[in-house]
């Protein structure tokens, strides 16, 4: 055979072997053909808009919401750029990644991981045998127990579910209008007999951490609170102004985004006797990022008593719904605005400090950098130990007492003389901030962190304390590059 001709059949060759790979690629194995052959549903939970279980009389409708839950929160927390919102999202592998609600009998908001979950049941009911032609009567589908209609954007099917087989859990169920019917594992026949309450989500609260910018407490009988975020630090905004104490907010937060509700109040219950109108510990407003109105909680009277260390419960409304819960939202409200103002020296943390620059009165000035799991001191590398010990000294820094700028003039402080030491912190996200130490006077040690009115009267030893841990900085010997990359296979051993 020619050279010619045999080049041809191997370029056909290579293109047939292509076109069929090309063609197979996205085709299921054999094992997964024979799966789908078994699944009496042709379409994945995800494909599911809707539902509708009718059982003892009762018409059970949930409905799924527009956007994912991961899209709705990724919009929430940041608004999103033209090229981003034309884009369209990859589907939802579950039906629990998308919110739901519930229609009828009652209005509100679904559970949408136990929807989910039964949805990915029902969709994924496979046949164990095939009834061709049943008695309907015999097997329970003359008078279903249940219907499920799930609904698509292809139509609408109803499985009908009949009787239980004698022996084993299975159950016989066939889709509505079809003499067909199939024996399937009848794992998802407790969540049909559900009471419609129990499809509600407990979890009240409609965003995260991220998406809160500000908080409005109004205390019942006291003046509001104003907690607004600037650059991911929250301050108090009213009814006066300064940096909010970190651990306090992070308490409210927890509290705020895992709000959830132990059981619900169905009318007739009457509000005024539950301390709700007006609310007798007061409410609390929550303005969240792309979202138009403020999400708005009220707290009312105590629930009875409660176990001894056990958080007693509260009833509570919002977004149209009331109900008991045991989130500690009352001890927010009944703190005023000055027991929110910190008093803590510095709003950073020591893992999120990467750069720090110290002047002192009698001293060169001292800059260290993050280097890895070390520091760098100007060109030299030296351990984290010492650079360690000095930023958790700084950032545990707490006043004994806050002083306005005239009460710290008439206790000796002199803010316009040159600071014993000042040091600036920066590090991620671009923050920044500048602590200064002023000379010591009877009350304590003056100090201030730039962009506060405040002045921290600290303890007095600290600033002797502050000023030994810089030494040990500056005569922190260089370490080589082979002993740094010890150090770094040493921390990560210990964090194996």
């Amino acid at each position: 055979m020619k050279p010619r001709t045999l080049l041809i059949l191997l370029v056909l060759v290579v293109g047939l072997g292509s076109f069929i790979a090309f063609y197979e690629r996205d085709l299921p194995g054999s094992e997964e053909r024979e799966k789908q052959a078994k699944k009496i549903f042709d379409f994945t939970p995800a494909d599911v808009r809707a539902v509708t279980i009718e059982h003892g009389g009762v018409a059970l409708a949930l409905e799924r919401a527009e956007k994912p839950k991961a899209e709705a929160a990724k919009k929430s927390a940041s608004p999103a750029s033209s090229a981003d919102s034309e884009a369209t999202p990859p589907a939802p592998a579950t039906a629990a990644e998308w919110p739901w609600r519930i229609l009828r009998p009652l209005r509100a908001k679904a559970d949408a991981g136990a929807v989910g979950r039964l949805i990915d049941s029902l969709t994924g009911l496979e046949k164990s045998r095939t009834l061709e032609s049943v008695d309907p009567k015999a097997v329970g589908l003359a008078r279903p127990e249940a219907k499920v209609r799930l609904a698509t954007a292809k139509g609408e099917r109803v499985l009908e579910i009949g009787a239980k087989v004698p022996t084993g859990s299975s159950r016989i169920v066939r889709f509505q209008g079809e003499k067909t019917a199939y024996v399937v594992s009848d794992a998802f026949w407790n969540d049909l007999l559900r009471e419609p309450g129990e499809w509600r989500d407990h979890q009240i609260f409609p965003g995260d951490r991220e998406s809160i910018e500000r908080i409005t407490l109004e205390p019942a009988g006291g003046s509001p609170v104003v907690l607004s975020r600037r650059d991911g630090v929250y301050w108090v905004q009213s009814p006066l102004s300064d940096r909010a104490d970190r651990d306090l907010v992070d308490a409210l937060l927890s509290d705020l985004t895992g709000l959830a509700a132990d059981r619900f109040i169905e009318a007739p219950a009457v509000p005024a006797e539950m301390g709700l109108e007006p609310p007798k510990k007061g409410s609390i407003e929550i303005a969240l990022a792309g979202r138009r109105e403020p999400f708005r909680i009220e707290l009312g009277s105590m629930v009875g008593g409660a176990a001894d260390g056990e958080t007693p419960a509260s009833y509570a409304r919002a977004e149209g719904e009331t109900f008991t819960t045991r989130a500690r939202l009352g001890d927010s409200l009944g703190r005023g605005a000055e027991d929110w103002r910190s008093r803590a020296l510095s709003s950073l943390e020591v893992y999120q400090v990467d750069r720090a620059k110290i002047d002192g009165a009698a001293a060169s000035t001292l800059e260290v950098e993050r280097a890895g799991s070390d520091w760098k001191r100007g060109k030299e590398t030296i351990s984290y130990a010492p650079v360690s010990d000095l930023l958790y000294a700084l950032t545990e820094l707490r006043a004994d007492r806050l002083l306005s700028p005239a009460e710290a003039k008439a206790a000796g402080v002199d803010l316009a003389a040159k600071p014993a030491l000042s040091i600036d912190l920066s590090g991620e996200a671009g923050r920044r901030e500048t602590l200064r130490f002023y000379p010591a006077v009877s009350g304590g040690l003056p100090a201030r962190a730039e962009g506060r009115d405040a002045i921290l009267l600290l303890p007095e030893g600290k600033l002797a304390e502050i000023q030994r841990k810089i030494a040990e900085v500056r005569a922190s010997k260089p370490i080589s590059a082979s002993e740094a990359q010890g150090a770094k296979g040493a921390e990560g051993g210990k964090g194996s």
